[in-house]
């Protein structure tokens, strides 16, 4: 008989249920697990012995996966910060140059949030005299098989600054196209180039101006 639970009325199982789960669990008591070939024909202590042993196996697969696990995280901690910090920006943009990915230069770069940077368009960035280059030079890197190179000028909040950008497209392993892109500040180096062609313009009239008076003082000394 099962004990009834209070308010309801005891529930009597049939003899014939109770004999039958007896034998059931009377038989299953007389079933041996299936013996490992290994441990055939070995006594007791040659078979705790083994179990020892594959124990300590266990124990030094499970230390070795463990320092693997700590070694990719140490590799991926340097990864991310050679990434981060880098001399150069580092982006990854969609094949409709939407901004995938970028690096801590990079946002330097900007001086614009990585969340609102991220899933923008980088042509939301470029100096509007420059937009059709970028368009020229974009489509040309879609279609080209190798690196190619550009400079440009990007807004920087109330500035613009110049940049050169070094492009080459991908295809991930899942098959989306991405392309790479690494940019740089070259906003010193132009300013130095103008500075050295006005220098150089200014020489030349000099040169002119020289050249000039001499001609003018040897047409009086002939005369």
């Amino acid at each position: 008989m099962v004990p009834a639970t209070p308010g309801s009325p005891a529930r009597v199982e049939p003899a014939g249920t109770l004999q039958t789960l007896h034998q059931v669990a009377e038989a299953r008591s007389m079933v041996r697990p299936a013996v490992p070939p290994e441990f055939a024909n070995r006594s007791h202590d040659e078979i705790i012995h083994k179990l020892q042993v594959h124990k300590i196996e266990l124990e030094m697969q499970n230390e070795a996966l463990r320092y693997a696990q700590r070694s990719l995280e140490d590799s991926r901690d340097r990864y991310a910060g050679l990434y981060d910090n880098a001399p150069v920006g580092y982006l990854i943009l969609t094949e409709n140059a939407t901004i995938a990915e970028i690096n801590m230069t990079g946002v330097t770069l900007f001086e614009i949030g990585r969340g609102k940077l991220t899933g923008s368009r980088i042509r939301n960035y470029i100096f509007p005299g420059d937009l059709e280059r970028w368009d020229h030079y974009f489509y040309q890197v879609l279609r080209g098989p190798g690196k190619l190179a550009c400079e440009l000028r990007i807004l920087k909040r109330d500035l613009t600054i110049n940049v050169r950008m070094e492009s080459i497209h991908s295809v991930t392993s899942e098959g989306t196209r991405i392309i790479r892109v690494a940019i740089s500040d070259i906003t010193d180096r132009v300013i130095a180039e103008a500075n050295l062609a006005a220098t150089s313009r200014s020489l030349d009239q000099l040169h002119i101006a020289y050249a000039t008076i001499a001609a003018g003082q040897e047409k009086r000394s002939a005369t």
